[in-house]
């Protein structure tokens, strides 16, 4: 399997729209995150083999998919359709063992970073 050039994450704009999740996925191997409306998924794409008739022959084809999966490795079997349009695409975060980070990065200070203020 060929290997794809990975995103410099820290340079990619995010949230992006449809287009550039495809993009990425096709061009790049990456994993999408879908946010919106209370769904929460990755998406990604897979090339599977498989043995198929073509012409009167049997050949093997390469079959392309794109799967989605949720937080609890639940397949996705319903989407709303017009959120595709919306930027809410990010790049989806892996830990060191290859599971998906879920939680958001909270950039906020933590309790004993803020300084108490007399009353």
């Amino acid at each position: 399997m060929a290997s794809k050039p990975l995103l410099n994450i820290d340079k990619v704009k995010e949230p992006f729209n449809l287009g550039k999740a495809l993009h990425y996925m096709e061009e790049n191997g990456e994993f999408i995150r879908f946010q919106h409306n209370g769904q929460d998924f990755y998406m990604y794409q897979s090339t599977e083999t498989r043995p198929v008739f073509v012409n009167g022959k049997r050949q093997l084809v390469e079959l392309n998919h794109v799967r989605a999966f949720d937080r609890y490795h639940t397949p996705i079997t319903t989407l709303d359709l017009t959120s595709l349009f919306e930027e809410v695409f990010t790049i989806m975060r892996f830990d060191e063992y290859g599971e998906p980070i879920w939680e958001e990065e909270d950039d906020s200070p933590s309790p004993e970073e803020i300084d108490s203020v007399s009353l």
